[in-house]
């Protein structure tokens, strides 16, 4: 029998034409059991996810020359979230397709705080994927 959706958890976005936008990735689901694995422990693993904290990062500046040559996309980056909420490591996930607007992501998140996830209440790193839209609007 199929597994209904997991819901995605949301943040509001920062004010600015560069828009962080909400957090999309989804806890992994619970593994099912193997009738002929070993069952070692029965006891479910609580996992929250690693948040950025929007209210406290400032967006990423929008290119000036993007924007004369009006360039707008969505740049999604792969973050990894140290336990004490700092941005290990990142990578470009998926890229607007302007080489611009993708540096510019990265230059600001790589130094914005994160709340780290959190595993049985113990806080872990974890990679997430965080959404940058650049919007002329």
């Amino acid at each position: 029998m199929p597994e209904p959706p997991v819901p995605r958890e949301e943040k509001t976005a920062a004010k600015s034409d560069a828009k962080p936008v909400p957090v999309t990735s989804a806890p992994p689901s619970p593994a099912r059991k193997s009738p002929a694995a070993p069952a070692a422990s029965d006891a479910v693993t609580a996992v929250v996810l690693a948040k950025p904290r929007y209210s406290q990062n400032p967006p990423p500046d929008y290119p000036s020359i993007a924007r004369r040559r009006r360039y707008q996309g969505t740049v999604i980056l792969d973050v990894f979230v140290l336990e004490n909420g700092q941005v290990g490591d990142l990578r470009v996930a998926e890229s607007s397709n302007y080489p611009l607007l993708d540096r510019a992501a990265m230059k600001a998140v790589r130094h914005w705080q994160f709340d780290p996830a959190r595993r049985d209440d113990i806080e872990v790193a974890m990679w997430v994927k965080v959404p940058i839209r650049f919007d002329l609007k």
